[in-house]
């Protein structure tokens, strides 16, 4: 049953074993800024409110004739949670833009914007058509020094322009910001094996003498495997080194395995090579490794971001059976022994969703929606209040207050019949239809 978990984890890790991931954010919010000798602008409408694929409210600029230029949009308040440890390795601007009649075009200027301001280089995106483009990469920072405080602020966007020829009735449909990242890995150090034990392997002439519990002085083991007289062309079985007590955080990415071992020793012009693979639940995992000794020494096999080619996860290391698997091959006369196995796992903690959108947050209940004189906010437990605004479909804040678990009720007796936006400051800034009807 164990080696068919294994299996399984492999499978799942396979896509995830690299130190990268990514958050993707969506604008609910946008304004536009002057820009020198634009022609036109853009008709907005806040929230954006966006349903998974396109904006609800896009900006939409309406009959653009020959060299128009529009205004800068500003598109922010993405609701990014990104992890305050990582480091930032790229951006992509998802962007969908459109269309102009045949033989016209427009041409979009996009710049990452901060606080208002535009930052880095830009990119450019045209369209004679409805388009869809992706701009930028996992490694590409778009010529900007970027920090997760940035970036989870929401006052990061980016910032488009548009000019254009011909007529084209344009508008900006999606601009949604996928931020890569990367963890600086943590390090747990210190995991020894406190047991081995010998498997039998093909073609062996020799074994280790094992003595169980190994235990450790800090700096070797108390009872090492040893060998007594390795003669010309030994080879001996495997050992299996493994309860290294490791206790990794379940949500961590490993980005490496680190091995100090020492062992050893030869005769004059005799040599030992032993061969180390990562072992758990009766299967090597990844590539192995191998280390050669003439004489007594110490080495250090693995590193920070190197896996040996194993797709790991906290379960597998965590498992008691997770260690080292060794056998060893050599000429000449050795009284050899394995003195000491110590590991440093590299990881970075903790794990973040693939996707760090308000869409996944389980919306507030609002309830009766149409509503008629009032609506109630059911506040999700443990929240004790809730800022909100009521805006219309222009944009236009109404009412604003606090909500309580005693006091949720929102009057609505002084607005018209028609269509109305509710914002909270609930996690990922959501924005809830209302549809207030006549009472």
């Amino acid at each position: 049953m164990r080696t068919g978990l294994l299996l399984f984890y492999f499978l799942i890790q396979s896509v995830i074993v690299s130190a990268q991931s990514f958050s993707l954010g969506t604008p609910d919010s946008v304004k536009s800024l002057p820009y020198p000798n634009s022609t036109g602008n853009y008709t907005i409408s806040n929230p954006l409110i966006h349903n998974g694929t396109s904006f609800t409210n896009p900006p939409i600029a309406g009959f653009c004739f020959n060299n128009c230029k529009s205004d800068k949009l500003y598109f922010y308040d993405l609701g990014f949670q990104i992890p305050t440890t990582v480091t930032i390795t790229g951006i992509e601007v998802i962007h969908t833009h459109g269309g102009c009649n045949s033989g016209s075009f427009m041409i979009d200027t996009l710049q990452l914007a901060y606080n208002g301001n535009p930052i880095g280089t830009i990119k450019r995106d045209s369209s004679s058509a409805t388009a869809y483009d992706t701009l930028g990469s996992s490694s590409d920072l778009w010529g900007s020094v970027l920090t997760p405080a940035m970036i989870n602020s929401n006052q990061f966007g980016v910032m488009i322009n548009s000019t254009g020829t011909g007529i084209c009735t344009y508008g900006q449909f999606n601009v949604q910001i996928r931020v890569y990242y990367s963890c600086t890995p943590g390090q747990a150090l210190g995991f020894t094996p406190d047991s081995v034990v010998s498997i039998t392997k093909s073609g062996s002439t020799g074994s280790y003498t094992i003595s169980n519990p190994l235990t450790h002085t800090g700096t070797q083991f108390n009872n090492p495997p040893t060998t007594v007289n390795c003669i010309n062309n030994c080879r001996s079985n495997y050992l299996h080194f493994y309860k290294t007590g490791i206790n990794i955080p379940s949500n961590a990415l490993i980005t490496g395995v680190e091995v100090y071992h020492s062992r050893g020793a030869c005769n004059a012009g005799s040599f030992m090579v032993d061969t180390l693979e990562l072992y758990a639940g009766g299967n090597v995992l990844g590539q192995l490794k191998r280390d050669t000794s003439s004489v007594f020494e110490t080495d250090t096999l693995g590193g920070p971001m190197d896996t040996w080619n194993a797709a790991l996860t906290p379960a597998i290391v965590n498992d008691p059976s997770f260690g080292i698997r060794l056998f060893s091959t050599g000429t000449g006369i050795c009284t050899y022994g394995q003195f000491n196995l110590e590991f440093n796992i590299y990881y970075c903690t903790p794990l973040p969703n693939t996707v760090n959108s308000w869409a996944e947050i389980d919306p507030l209940l609002v309830y009766p929606n149409p509503a008629q004189g009032f609506f109630t906010v059911e506040l999700p437990e443990g929240v004790q209040n809730l800022k909100y605004i009521l805006q219309d479909i222009q944009g236009r804040i109404l009412i604003t207050g606090n909500l309580t678990p005693e006091d949720s009720k929102i009057n609505t007796e002084s607005l018209t019949p028609g269509l109305y936006f509710l914002q909270t400051e609930y996690p990922g800034n959501q924005s809830i239809k209302i549809q207030i009807t006549a009472h």
